[in-house]
């Protein structure tokens, strides 16, 4: 079942630090879906009157944009009994209140991370009618499983989500009470929420093809040489339609990323933040990864078991 023709509820979370990332988002949401959207931004009480200021210094430099969205603010208190670790802020618990917020005549939440581009009609995503929620599988989990998921919590384990793209049905989400119980045990995993989720959630998911939640980790890489020799501004990149999401060492508004669609993301988010500079790079390890040639990166991902890039066949999926 698509939604096509009714409003689709877009889920945004972000504390004071990412905010322009969770705006340019949602616009690229709002210019690339045919069905109408209402986007719900949950921030912390900090960043309220941040966000409205930027929502307004967008409105200054497109039309349209995305007029239609409601702001939720994360008291304080609300946040202090929120779980975290050095690895994981405790905005990236935000979305476990979605129930509160969100009202409970709302059937389907889509739920996007902040580092997220959208290039594709998400209005033709298939809805999780009969499932908890729908996501997309994590390959890199799934062809090297990280040392802590030999555990007894993920013993015959064949699949596992990335939870930076779900599609929720809230009324299963309310009736598990998945929020609560995920806060309760995400303190215990390496990855946290996800883990925690995909603990949670396992066998009760849809799987979605890997366009809607492409990780540009695992998807072709351009080092600083291509950056250097302006060699993006020679050969054209093309685009793949769904959805990018950035997740590390790929963060495109950081000066070490090393993913090849950093570039549109960047010139698109320029469009709206003009004056935003990009971060500096940090340790020299990052500076020697970001202008390693692809040919030597490629080695060393060889050695690692891990990726280089896919190509979105279903096999790679399941």
């Amino acid at each position: 079942m698509n939604n096509t023709s009714s409003t689709l509820h877009v889920c945004y979370c972000s504390d004071q630090n990412l905010l322009r990332q969770m705006l340019v988002s949602a616009q690229s949401v709002f210019e690339n879906t045919s069905s109408p959207v209402h986007f719900h931004f949950i921030v912390s009480a900090d960043a309220e009157e941040e966000f409205h200021a930027l929502y307004q210094s967008m409105c200054t430099r497109t039309s349209p944009i995305f007029s239609h969205f409601t702001v939720y603010a994360v008291t304080t208190e609300e946040e202090g009994r929120l779980p975290t670790n050095d690895f994981m802020p405790s905005s990236s618990c935000y979305r476990f209140m979605m129930e509160k917020f969100i009202s409970d005549t709302v059937p389907y939440v889509f739920y996007f991370d902040v580092d997220t581009l959208v290039t594709g009609d998400i209005a033709t995503i298939p809805l999780p009618v009969d499932s908890l929620l729908s996501a997309v599988t994590d390959i890199g989990v799934v062809r090297v499983p990280p040392p802590h998921h030999r555990t007894p919590d993920f013993q015959n384990f064949d699949r596992y989500f990335n939870t930076g793209i779900l599609i929720v049905n809230m009324q299963q989400w309310r009736t598990r009470e998945i929020a609560s119980r995920t806060l309760a045990i995400a303190g215990k995993y390496v990855l946290y929420d996800q883990d925690a989720l995909n603990v949670l959630g396992k066998n009760l998911w849809t799987n979605l093809p890997q366009q809607w939640n492409q990780l540009t980790e695992y998807m072709p890489r351009a080092s600083h040489w291509f950056w250097f020799l302006r060699l993006h501004r020679i050969f054209p990149v093309t685009i793949p339609k769904g959805i990018l999401h950035f997740i590390s060492p790929t963060k495109p508004w950081k000066k070490y990323s090393i993913s090849l669609y950093r570039f549109y993301y960047w010139d698109y988010f320029q469009q709206f933040f003009p004056d935003y500079p990009l971060r500096p790079y940090g340790t020299l390890l990052e500076r020697l990864l970001c202008w390693t040639p692809n040919w030597l990166y490629r080695i060393y991902l060889r050695l690692l078991h891990r990726p280089y890039t896919y190509d979105f066949l279903e096999r790679d999926a399941t």
